[in-house]
């Protein structure tokens, strides 16, 4: 199983963001397949249909985690 480092940033508003974080997400045999070949090829990572799975998957879990954070805060 491999597992790949990605980039993404919360998005607060208009003009407002967070500086970019870093998420890890781990890929099954058929994902890592594909991300291989992308690798390979360049080709973007959201353009690889067979990789979707893994970033609905990433996105998902970094999302509830700065639910998460931010509700540790009080913040709204």
């Amino acid at each position: 199983m491999k597992t790949v480092e990605l980039n993404y940033y919360v998005d607060f508003g208009t003009g407002d963001g967070s500086d970019w974080l870093d998420w890890e997400v781990d890929l099954t045999d058929d994902e890592e397949k594909a991300y291989d070949k992308a690798v390979a090829d360049g080709t973007p990572l959201e353009d690889v249909a067979e990789l979707q799975g893994a970033l609905d998957r990433a996105y998902k879990e970094s999302e509830e985690e700065e639910i998460g954070n931010y509700l540790d805060q009080e913040d709204e």
